[in-house]
C-alpha cells in the first residue's frame, strides 16, 4: 500500500495527539498487569469520573462527603454500598436568621415543640431538614451516623429526637433509615386520606385508624398541597422538596389522584384546593 503524504501526516498527528498522560498511565497498567487494554482503558475511565473530572466549586461552609445511593437496597454492608461524592451545606444564611429569631422556625415547622429560646436546637434540625434534602435530591441518602459523626458532632441519640421531633408535625426526613423503613407510616396515611375522599371528618377518620385528629389533619393538609404540585405539572424531586414528603408517599399519592380524574372527579379536586391559598402563595406562584 503505497502511503501518501496526507497519511504520513495523519499518522504524526495520530502520535502527538496519544503522547499524554493518559495514555502513558494506562500502557504502564497494561504492561504490569493481567488486565488488557480494553479492561484497563475501562476502569480508567471509572478512576477519572471519580478523582479527576471534579468540576463542581464549593462555595462557603460547603463541605463534600460521601453519601450511599438512595437504590441501595436495606441491609447491604457498608463496604458493598454504591456511594456517590455530594457536596453539602454546612451553614447558610436561614440558619443566621434563625439564631437571631428563633420564631422564624417556628413558622417554618408549625406544632413542633422546642424549647423557648433554644435557638440551637432549631438551628440544627433546620440544618438536618435541609442538608439531608441536598443529598435526596441528589438521589442519595445520609444516615444518622453521618449526621452525628461528621457533620454535628454530636450524639446519635440528639439525632434521632430531631427525626422524631418532625415525625411527629408529619415532615419526612429523608434518611437512609426512614427512606427504607416507611412502609406502615405510608399505609395509615393513604388510608386516611381515601376514608377522606369518601366523606368522613377528620375526627371520623382518626377513630378508624386510631390516629390523633392532629394527624389526620396533617395528612390531609400534606395530600392537598401534593395535589396542588401535580396540578401545577411538578415533578417529583420539586413535590418532595416543596412539601418535605417522601418519594413513596409523593407515588402513592399520585395513584389516588389519577384515580379521581379518570373517575371524573374534578370538581372535588377543585374544591380541595381552593383552601391552600398560602401553600400556593408561597411556594408554587412562579413555578
Amino acid at each position: 500500500m503505497i502511503k501518501t503524504y496526507i497519511d504520513l501526516k495523519n499518522k504524526t498527528f495520530e502520535r502527538i495527539v496519544n503522547k499524554n498522560k493518559d495514555n502513558n498511565f494506562i500502557n504502564f497498567i497494561v504492561n504490569n498487569s493481567n488486565l488488557s487494554m480494553f479492561e484497563t482503558k475501562a476502569v480508567f475511565e471509572e478512576f477519572k469520573k471519580q478523582y479527576l473530572m471534579e468540576t463542581k466549586i464549593m462555595q462557603q461552609y460547603q463541605m463534600k462527603i460521601m453519601a450511599t445511593k438512595i437504590d441501595v437496597s436495606s441491609g447491604v454492608e457498608i463496604k458493598q454500598q454504591d456511594l456517590k461524592e455530594i457536596i453539602i451545606t454546612l451553614h447558610d444564611e436561614e440558619d443566621e436568621k434563625i439564631r437571631f429569631n428563633i420564631d422564624l422556625f417556628k413558622e417554618k415547622f408549625k406544632n413542633m415543640k422546642i424549647p423557648e429560646k433554644n435557638t440551637t436546637t432549631a438551628v440544627r434540625r433546620n440544618k438536618l431538614h435541609r442538608i439531608s434534602y441536598e443529598a435526596y435530591k441528589k438521589n442519595c441518602v445520609l444516615t444518622v451516623e453521618d449526621f452525628a459523626y461528621k457533620i454535628f458532632n454530636c450524639g446519635e441519640r440528639t439525632i434521632v429526637r430531631d427525626i422524631e421531633a418532625f415525625r411527629n408535625i408529619d415532615v419526612f426526613i429523608p434518611l437512609r433509615g426512614q427512606v427504607k423503613d416507611i412502609g406502615k407510616s405510608i399505609t395509615h396515611k393513604v388510608k386516611a386520606i381515601n376514608k377522606f375522599i369518601e366523606g368522613k371528618e377528620a375526627g371520623e377518620i382518626a377513630r378508624i385508624i386510631n390516629h390523633s385528629i392532629t394527624s389526620v389533619e396533617r395528612y390531609i393538609e400534606k395530600f392537598k398541597q401534593i395535589i396542588l404540585c401535580l396540578e401545577k405539572g411538578l415533578k417529583d424531586p420539586e413535590i418532595s422538596f416543596l412539601t418535605s414528603s417522601s418519594y413513596t408517599l409523593i407515588e402513592e399519592y399520585k395513584k389516588i389522584y389519577f384515580k379521581l380524574k379518570q373517575e371524573n372527579k374534578l370538581q372535588f379536586i377543585e374544591e380541595l384546593l381552593k383552601n391552600d391559598i398560602k401553600f400556593k402563595k408561597k411556594y408554587i406562584q412562579g413555578k
